[in-house]
């Protein structure tokens, strides 16, 4: 049987469109694996046969922790339990994980643009990345992607009246705006629905922008790193050096995450073995497609002490119970 190859850069391509594949490292047979199909009654008695004949497929491959869930998603929503469809599950689910966390300060379109016709000083921050910034903003916004927005907080602080963050939907923003007011920050909202509700609400988005802030002073550097560590301390984010992660495909069970919140150039010139590149907002709000072994360690790899922290943080509220940050 010929099986079809990708390369790698076809699939860091796949995964970042519209229908990213799923992925499956396949290298530790000893992984206990949960096979589930629909669980339906496929007419004439027969139930749906492909959990089943999955699980003994694996089997049969030298899987040797393998079952099928009985009765499948039918069952799992008979018993009570949350299931998800449709597109975007992930990021949608985060975004109620994160309301249910906290309460997380919103402003609507219409408030926001009153804020502007008001004359209010308001700092437009798009949290989404570069590209997605250039290719569509709000107009007058800045591109601080990410966690970036953390470590320029306290300087746009004393800059303006307001604070307003915004991505594509509300999740990335969301968790931005949430982590400013865990660091002590007021005057902070994320926009409600970002860039859709704006179009939605009739208004054109900024194409072409470049638009950054210059470098962070030294006193908001410092703040967002204390305040990114007190942060990780409290969820329980520790620390791994280097001979420690070396060791870790030895150990007993063998199973471990390695992800590379650095930018992809980096992680292709140069990057920790097994450690897989991933942007940290992406890897939070699609923490549960990314981690498949979610009570296994995590380790993240990163050259900036806040972006790293801050991911921490976030995957140990989404439930990751066993985090670390490569020392150094």
């Amino acid at each position: 049987m010929s099986v079809r190859q990708v390369t790698v850069d076809e699939l860091v391509a796949a995964l970042a469109g519209a229908t990213a594949p799923l992925v499956f490292d396949v290298r530790d047979r000893a992984t206990p694996l949960v096979t589930v199909d629909g669980g339906a009654d496929l007419g004439g008695g027969r139930i749906d046969p492909r959990a089943g004949l999955a699980a003994a497929t694996l089997a049969a491959l030298g899987y040797a922790n393998v079952a099928a869930l009985a009765g499948g998603v039918v069952a799992w929503r008979r018993a009570g339990l949350p299931v998800v469809s449709g597109v975007q599950t992930s990021s949608r689910a985060f975004g109620r994980r994160v309301n249910d966390l906290s309460r997380v300060p919103l402003v609507d379109v219409a408030t926001l643009r009153q804020w502007q016709r008001e004359g209010r000083r308001v700092a437009l921050c798009d949290v989404r990345s570069a590209g997605e910034h250039t290719e569509g903003c709000l107009p007058g916004a800045v591109s601080v992607p990410g966690f970036e927005v953390v470590s320029h907080a306290l300087d746009m602080a004393g800059e303006v009246d307001a604070i307003v963050l915004c991505s594509s939907a509300r999740s990335r923003s969301l968790m931005a705006a949430r982590t400013l007011v865990d660091l002590g920050l007021d005057e902070v909202d994320a926009l409600d629905g970002g860039t859709l509700a704006w179009q939605l609400d009739g208004h054109e988005l900024e194409a072409g922008s470049r638009r950054r802030r210059g470098p962070p002073s030294q006193a908001a550097r410092q703040f967002a790193h204390l305040g990114a560590a007190r942060l990780a301390k409290h969820v329980g984010v520790q620390r791994i050096e280097a001979h420690h992660l070396a060791a870790m495909p030895y150990a007993t069970s063998g199973n471990f995450s390695v992800f590379d919140l650095r930018d992809r150039g980096s992680h292709v010139v140069a990057h920790v073995p097994r450690s897989v590149s991933v942007s940290s907002d992406l890897l939070i709000v699609r923490n549960g497609e990314l981690v498949a072994a979610r009570v296994a360690p995590v380790v993240l790899v990163d050259d900036d002490g806040v972006r790293a922290l801050l991911t921490g943080v976030w995957l140990g509220r989404l439930g990751l119970p066993r985090l670390s940050l490569l020392a150094g």
